[in-house]
């Protein structure tokens, strides 16, 4: 189940940060927590924890760029469809007052 996954790792990523840790472990979890909230709409969620995968060097850098402007698209679009609907909102009113 990817929900308990989100939760353990939400849970570890915490834990690992109290323990100041900075090894293979946070850069797995943090990416799981990216791409896992990604792919369920938490985009401020998975944003952040992709720009905290930014400070970190190798592969893992290159990764989380990709990531990142895939995440600002899809918040892009997400926005574009919220003012869509509200320009909707406001024709129908208006036809609404005819």
């Amino acid at each position: 189940d990817y929900e308990a996954a989100y939760l353990y790792n939400k849970k570890n990523i915490e834990r690992l940060d109290a323990d100041g840790v900075c090894n293979a472990d946070v850069i797995a979890t943090l990416m799981f927590l990216t791409q896992h909230c990604k792919g369920t709409g938490r985009l401020h969620e998975s944003e952040m924890y992709c720009a905290r995968l930014l400070d970190y060097g190798g592969n893992h850098r290159e990764d989380a760029k990709s990531l990142l402007k895939e995440i600002r698209l899809l918040k892009l679009h997400e926005n574009s469809e919220e003012g869509e609907d509200g320009d909707m909102d406001m024709n129908l009113s208006s036809d609404d007052d005819l």
